[in-house]
C-alpha cells in the first residue's frame, strides 16, 4: 500500500489527504470545539456533533431491514452489509474478502506480521493500536461498563454488548451454507472456516497449516521445546511469561473472586457463577430420563449414573466392585499388610484412618445413652436400641398371636410410570427402629421384585419418617418429625435387590444416628412409616454409526468406526487393540478379531453401565467421555491402573448414541488450553500438566472425589477481592415496605398442625427518594389478599420501572458549576482529578451531586432494583406470597434459599423486558434481628417521620408503638363486622401462653375511640397500617445510619453479614488473595480437620474451700478451662 501523504513534522505517512489534515490538528493542539457539557474538546465540529449525541441518546439512523438504530450514518453503513453480505474490500495478496476497510487493514498484518504497538507494562506487541487499547485496560483494573440486567461489569463495550445478546438470546448472524445462527460476527467467521477449510498459515519445519496465525505461533513452540519461564519457588517451567504468573498465584494462595450474596471467593470466575447458583436456585441442567434438574452440568453427568448402576471399580483379587475408586484403594488394603493406623490408647490397628477415628470415639466421645435396665451406656442410640433387642428381648405371652399383616398403602399416577408404598409398622416395631427395618426388608424385597418383573427396569428409593422428641426447659415435651433418604438406585434385574435393600438401610440408619449426634438433645420416640418410591427407567443405548460433529471432525483425533450394526463399543475397543495406519474406520480390519472379545451376558447396543463387566472380562481398563455443548466431560472413569487404557467418546444425535476411539487426548483436549506441548491429563478432572510426575501426584488427590471437569479460575487481575461494588453507595430510589395479616383457623384431630393460616389483608407504602411516601399507603382487605397483592405490587413495579428507566436532564447552578470546576479529587476513587472528570448527577431528580472520574461516573449507574421490605419474610409472609407469585405466567422467580422451606430472598422480572427491572423481596430481620416492637421502641420519637406524613390525626402518638391485634380470637371474615372490641381474653396468645395486660388492654380501647373506629375491620386495617408505616420509619433511618458511617445503602443487600462484609471491604481497602490451582485447592480440601464444638451443660457451679459459696455438705467439684485447637500441628 502506497502512502503518499507525509506529516513533515515526525515523517508519518498516510494514505490519504484527510487523514494528515486530521493529524495535523491534533498535533498543533488546535482545541476548536468543546463539549458543554463534559467539557472535552475536538478538532472538527462534526466529531462534536457525533460525540454530542452520546449525552441525549439520539440515533438518527434507522435501519430498514430490522429497524436497528444508529447514531451515525457509518455505522448504519456497516450494518446494512450484514444483511446483503457485500464485501468490497479485497486483500491485493490472497484475495480475500471484507466488509470493512478497517478489517482489510488488520488481515493485511497477518501477511506482514508487523506490530509496531508495544505495552509498556509488559511489552507485548500488537498490529493495532485499538488492541493495544483494550490490552491495557487489563493492567487498569477497571470495569466501567454494568449490565443493566444482572449487574455485571465488563472493562470493554464490546464485551459488555456481547454479553446483552446472551439475555436478549439474538443471534443476527447466519451462515448460508447450513443456516447456523450464531451471537456474534467472529463465532459466525470461525465457522464458515469449517466449510471452506482455510488454513493460511504453515509452518516452515513441518508443513503443518493452521486457521491462525497465533496457532501457528503456539505449534513453533512445541518444536523448540525451550521454556524460558521458571517459577524460582519449585523450579516450575513454562513456555509463555502469563503461565508463569498463573503458576506463581498457586503459591501466593489468591482467591480473588467473591460471591456478591455470602461473600464467599473463589480462586475461579466460573466457580462464582456455579456458586450463585445455589442462591439463584437456577437449574439449567436436566435430566433426559427423570426431568430432575441440576446447577452444573458436571451433577448431571453424575447424576445420570445412578439411571445405569454404575460400579466400575472391580477389586483384582476377590472380583468385588465398587462405585468409587477410594472405595476400591481402601478394600484393596485388607488383601495387603496395610493396617499402619493405629490408636495411641489401645494399640488397635486399622486399614483406614476413618476408621480409626471413628475407635476413637470410644475412648473419648461421652456415652450418654443408658439402658434402664442394666445401666449400661452408649455412644449412640442405634447401639443402645441393638443391645435392649439382644440382651433384654420382650418377654414372650404364652397365648400365641398371629402376626399383625404389615400395613400398605399405595399410589400411582395415570401412567403407570411412578409409584409410592407407605409401610407402616407392627406394634412391636413401632417403638424399635431396628426391628422395623428388618421387618419391612422381605416386603419391600416383594414389591421391588413386583415393580421390576412388570416394568422390566426400574429406579427407587425409601424415605423414613420418624418421630422424636425432647424436654424443654420449661419441662413440657416438643416433638419433631425429621425424614431420612436413601440414595436412589437402578434395578435392572432381582438379582441384586436384597444388596440394594442393605445399602438403603445403612444409608437412612447413618442419617439416623447423625441427626440423634448433632440434634441438641433430641431422642427417638417412634416410627410413623417407610416410603418406598419407584419409576420406570429407559437407559438410552449406543446404536449405529452417526457422523462426528464439524468440531470433532477437525481435531482428527478419533476413531468413527463406520458400522451399520449395534456393536460400536465393540469395534471401537478392538480398533484399540489392533491398531491400523490406512482407513481405521472400516469395519472390515476388526472383524476377524471379533471373537478376542468377550461380552458375558453383555447385549449390544451396550450401555455404558455395562462396561465396567466388559473390562473385567476381558482384563482390559476402558474410560467413556461424554460431549454435549462442545465441551468433553468424564462419564465412566475405570479404576483399574493399567498402563494401556482404552478411551472412549459417547457422543449422541437425538436418541442416537454411538461410540467412538479416542486416539489422541491431546488432540481432543487440546482447545481447553493454550498449549501445544506434549501433556499429560487427568482423566477425572481433565486437569493437565507438563510431565507425568504431577499428573502422579495430583492423582493420589483427585481419586478421592467423583469425576468430573473441573474448571479452576485464571489467575489475572481479577485474582483479587477487593470493594468494588461502588454503585452500592447510590441510595435505592424507591423503596416498597408491606406486611400480611391472616386469620387464624383452627385444626382438630393433628397433633402436629394446630391452626391454618388464611390471608386476609394486606398494606403496602411505597417510599420514594426524598425518603417520603410516593403516594397514599394501600390497604386491602378480603379472601383473595394474596392474589390481589401480588397483581398491585407488579403494577407497582411497572409504574416504579418506567421512572426508574426515564433520565432526567441535569440541572446545574451557578454554584454547581463552581463546586465542579474547583474539585480535585474524585469523590469515588479518591484519586486527583485531571482532565478526566465528568458531572454526575441524579438520573432520577436531575441535580448535580458530584465531580467524578468517567469511568467512576459509569460504576455508579442505577440499579434496576426495587426491594419490597417484610419483617420476618422469611418465616411467615414469604410463604403466603410464593402461593401467588407462581400464578404470574409473565414473571419469572429466582430464589436464594436458606433451607427448602425458608428462604433468605426471592425476587420477580418480566421475561420479555430486555433491560428488566427486579423486584426484591427482602427480610429486614435478617438486617434488624428482634421484634418490631422492640425497634419501635427504640427509636426516638422525633424520627417518625413517615407517620407524621401518613397519619395526620393529634392522636398518632398513640400509633408510636406495635400494635395489640387478636389473633386467636380472628378465625373468620365474619369477625371483621364485629363492632365492639374483643374482652381482652380473646388477645391470649397459645404460641407463647401468655396474654395482654391491662395497661395494654385500655391502650387498644384508647385506639379504638381515638381513631373512631366502626368495627373490628377497620381496627384490623388501622393495626397492618400502622405496622407498614412503624416498619418504614425503623429500617429508613437504619438507611441512613449505613449511608453516614459507611456510605453504603443496606437496601442494596440481603443480609446484615452482606453488609458487613461490604462494609469491611470499603473501610479497610482490603485485598484478598485467591486460590487458583487445582492441585493446592485439593490439598487444602483435604486438610481441613474440626467439627462443631458445643457445651452440652450450659451452667455449672463449682463447689471447693476456695469458693465463695462453698458447701461443705456437699462433694467437691471443680471447673477447669480446657482448649485444644492445634488440629494442624
Amino acid at each position: 500500500m502506497e502512502d503518499p501523504y507525509f506529516w513533515n513534522s515526525y515523517s508519518q505517512a498516510f494514505s490519504q489527504q484527510q487523514n494528515i489534515r486530521n493529524h495535523s490538528l491534533t498535533n498543533e493542539k488546535k482545541e476548536l470545539h468543546t463539549c458543554e457539557i463534559c467539557k472535552k474538546t475536538f478538532a472538527r465540529r462534526h466529531n462534536l456533533m457525533v460525540h454530542s449525541r452520546t449525552h441525549i441518546n439520539e440515533k438518527p439512523f434507522a435501519c430498514d431491514v430490522c429497524s436497528k438504530k444508529f447514531s451515525q450514518h457509518s455505522n448504519l453503513t456497516r450494518h446494512l452489509r450484514m444483511h446483503t453480505q457485500e464485501k468490497p474490500y479485497e486483500c491485493d495478496i490472497c484475495r480475500k474478502t471484507f466488509a470493512q476497510k478497517s478489517n482489510l487493514m488488520k488481515h493485511s498484518s497477518t501477511h506482514t506480521n508487523e506490530k509496531p504497538y508495544a505495552c509498556d507494562i509488559c511489552y507485548k506487541n500488537f498490529t493495532q493500536h485499538s488492541s493495544l487499547k483494550r490490552h491495557l485496560q487489563t493492567h487498569a483494573i477497571e470495569k466501567s461498563f454494568v449490565c443493566n440486567i444482572c449487574h455485571k461489569t465488563f472493562g470493554q463495550q464490546s464485551n459488555l454488548t456481547t454479553h446483552l445478546q446472551m439475555h436478549t438470546k439474538e443471534k443476527p448472524y447466519a451462515c448460508d451454507i447450513c443456516h447456523k445462527t450464531f451471537a456474534q460476527q467472529t463465532n459466525l467467521l470461525t465457522h464458515l472456516q469449517i466449510h471452506t477449510v482455510e488454513k493460511p498459515y504453515a509452518c516452515d519445519i513441518c508443513n503443518k497449516t493452521f486457521q491462525k496465525n497465533s496457532h501457528l505461533n503456539k505449534h513453533l513452540k512445541t518444536h523448540s521445546k525451550e521454556k524460558l519461564y521458571t517459577c524460582e519457588i519449585c523450579n516450575k517451567t513454562f513456555y509463555e511469561h502469563p503461565y508463569l504468573m498463573r503458576h506463581l498465584r498457586t503459591h501466593t494462595k489468591e482467591k480473588p473472586y467473591a460471591c456478591d450474596i455470602c461473600y464467599k471467593t473463589f480462586s475461579q470466575r466460573a466457580h462464582v457463577t456455579k456458586h450463585m447458583r445455589t442462591h439463584t436456585k437456577e437449574k439449567p441442567y436436566a435430566c433426559d430420563i427423570c426431568h430432575k434438574a441440576f446447577t452444573q452440568k458436571t451433577n448431571l453427568i453424575t447424576h445420570s449414573r445412578t439411571h445405569t448402576n454404575e460400579k466400575p471399580f472391580v477389586c483384582d483379587v476377590c472380583k468385588k466392585t465398587f462405585s468409587n475408586k477410594s472405595n476400591l484403594k481402601r478394600h484393596m488394603k485388607k488383601h495387603g499388610d496395610h493396617a499402619n493406623h493405629a490408636c495411641s490408647k489401645c494399640a488397635m490397628k486399622f486399614y483406614r484412618i476413618d476408621k480409626l477415628q471413628e475407635h476413637l470415639k470410644t475412648h473419648e466421645k461421652k456415652k450418654s445413652y443408658s439402658c434402664e435396665q442394666c445401666d449400661r451406656l452408649f455412644s449412640r442410640m442405634s447401639e443402645l436400641l441393638y443391645h435392649k433387642r439382644v440382651d433384654h428381648p420382650a418377654p414372650s405371652n404364652h397365648r400365641v398371636r398371629q402376626p399383625r399383616p404389615l400395613a400398605r398403602n399405595s399410589r400411582r399416577n395415570a401412567l403407570d410410570v411412578f409409584s409410592s408404598d407407605f409401610l407402616t409398622p407392627s406394634p412391636a416395631a413401632k417403638w424399635d427402629f431396628l426391628i422395623f427395618l428388618q421387618e419391612i426388608s422381605l416386603k419391600m424385597h416383594d414389591l421391588l421384585v413386583e415393580e421390576v418383573q412388570q416394568k422390566r427396569a426400574i429406579k427407587w428409593y425409601c424415605v423414613s419418617k420418624i418421630r422424636f422428641s425432647r424436654e424443654t426447659p420449661n419441662g413440657d415435651i416438643e416433638y419433631c418429625t425429621p425424614y431420612f433418604c436413601s440414595k436412589v438406585v437402578i434395578e435392572l434385574d432381582t438379582s441384586m435387590i436384597d444388596d440394594h435393600i442393605e445399602q438403603a438401610f445403612e444409608k437412612i440408619k447413618s442419617s439416623f444416628d447423625e441427626f440423634l449426634e448433632n440434634g441438641s438433645g433430641w431422642v427417638f420416640d417412634s416410627v410413623i412409616h417407610m416410603e418406598l418410591k419407584t419409576a420406570t427407567y429407559h437407559p438410552l443405548a449406543p446404536s449405529s454409526y452417526i457422523p462426528l460433529p464439524p468440531k470433532l471432525a477437525a481435531k482428527k483425533a478419533l476413531i468413527n468406526i463406520k458400522n451399520v450394526d449395534q456393536k460400536c463399543l465393540v469395534w471401537s475397543v478392538l480398533a484399540a487393540l489392533h491398531p491400523v495406519e490406512k482407513d481405521p474406520q472400516r469395519v472390515s480390519h476388526y472383524s476377524s478379531f471379533e471373537q478376542e472379545l468377550h461380552l458375558g451376558n453383555v447385549t449390544c447396543p451396550v450401555q455404558p453401565c455395562k462396561v465396567p463387566i466388559i473390562e473385567t472380562l476381558n482384563n482390559l481398563r476402558i474410560n467413556v467421555f461424554g460431549y454435549e455443548d462442545e465441551e468433553v466431560f468424564p462419564l465412566y472413569i475405570s479404576k483399574r491402573e493399567d498402563a494401556f487404557v482404552i478411551n472412549l467418546l459417547y457422543i449422541s444425535q437425538g436418541e442416537d448414541k454411538h461410540y467412538c476411539l479416542i486416539k489422541n487426548m491431546s488432540r481432543l483436549l487440546g482447545d481447553l488450553n493454550k498449549h501445544d506441548g506434549e501433556t499429560f491429563y487427568c482423566y477425572s478432572c481433565l486437569h493437565r500438566f507438563s510431565n507425568e510426575t504431577l499428573l502422579k501426584n495430583h492423582v493420589t488427590y483427585c481419586n478421592e472425589h467423583t469425576p468430573q471437569r473441573i474448571v479452576m479460575p485464571e489467575p489475572g487481575e481479577d485474582s483479587v477481592l477487593e470493594f468494588k461494588q461502588f454503585k452500592f453507595s447510590q441510595p435505592v430510589p424507591y423503596v416498597i415496605y408491606a406486611d400480611f395479616e391472616a386469620l387464624v383457623q383452627p385444626i382438630q384431630g393433628d397433633i402436629t398442625k394446630t391452626a391454618s393460616h388464611i390471608p386476609c389483608g394486606y398494606a403496602y407504602l411505597i417510599i420514594g427518594p426524598n425518603g417520603l411516601p410516593l403516594k397514599p399507603i394501600t390497604i386491602y382487605r378480603g379472601a383473595d389478599a394474596v392474589d390481589h397483592f401480588v397483581k398491585s405490587i407488579v403494577a407497582e413495579k411497572d409504574i416504579l420501572a418506567a421512572k426508574l428507566h426515564t433520565i432526567t436532564p441535569m440541572h446545574m447552578t451557578t454554584r454547581d458549576l463552581e463546586n465542579f470546576q474547583n474539585a480535585t479529587h474524585c469523590n469515588l476513587c479518591k484519586k486527583w482529578l485531571g482532565k478526566d472528570r465528568v458531572r454526575d448527577h441524579d438520573h432520577i431528580t436531575g441535580k448535580y451531586r458530584q465531580a467524578l472520574h468517567n469511568k467512576c461516573n459509569l460504576q455508579l449507574k442505577q440499579r434496576k432494583l426495587i426491594p419490597c421490605i417484610f419483617h420476618n419474610l422469611r418465616n411467615y409472609d414469604g410463604h403466603l406470597i410464593m402461593q401467588g407469585l407462581g400464578k404470574i405466567k409473565d414473571h419469572e422467580i429466582n430464589v436464594i434459599p436458606n433451607t427448602k422451606e425458608k428462604y433468605i430472598s426471592f425476587s420477580i422480572r418480566r421475561k420479555t423486558d430486555k433491560v428488566a427491572t427486579i423486584l426484591q423481596f427482602v427480610d429486614s430481620f435478617q438486617f434488624l434481628n428482634t421484634s418490631l416492637q422492640k425497634l419501635v421502641e427504640n427509636l426516638d420519637k422525633s424520627k417518625f417521620s413517615i407517620m407524621e406524613n401518613c397519619i395526620s390525626s393529634p392522636h398518632r402518638g398513640l400509633l408510636l408503638k406495635k400494635g395489640i391485634y387478636p389473633y386467636e380470637y380472628m378465625t373468620s371474615f365474619c369477625k371483621f363486622d364485629e363492632t365492639e372490641l374483643p374482652p381482652r381474653s380473646a388477645f391470649h396468645s397459645s404460641m407463647t401462653n401468655e396474654g395482654i395486660t391491662e395497661e395494654e388492654y385500655e391502650h387498644s380501647r384508647n385506639v379504638w375511640k381515638s381513631f373512631n373506629i366502626q368495627n373490628l375491620g377497620d381496627y384490623h386495617d388501622l393495626y397492618v397500617k400502622t405496622d407498614v408505616i412503624l416498619l418504614a420509619d425503623v429500617f429508613e433511618n437504619f438507611r441512613k445510619l449505613t449511608q453516614h458511617f459507611y456510605e453504603l445503602d443496606a437496601a442494596h443487600m440481603l443480609t446484615s453479614p452482606g453488609l458487613a462484609w461490604k462494609a469491611a471491604l470499603k473501610m479497610t481497602d482490603a485485598k484478598l488473595d485467591l486460590l487458583t490451582d487445582i492441585d493446592m485447592h485439593l490439598f487444602i480440601e483435604k486438610g481441613i480437620r474440626g467439627g462443631v464444638s458445643m457445651i452440652s451443660h450450659r451452667h455449672s457451679e463449682a463447689n471447693h474451700p476456695q469458693c465463695p459459696n462453698y458447701d461443705s455438705t456437699r462433694n467437691h467439684k471443680f471447673i477447669t478451662y480446657l482448649d485444644a485447637n492445634n488440629l494442624y500441628g
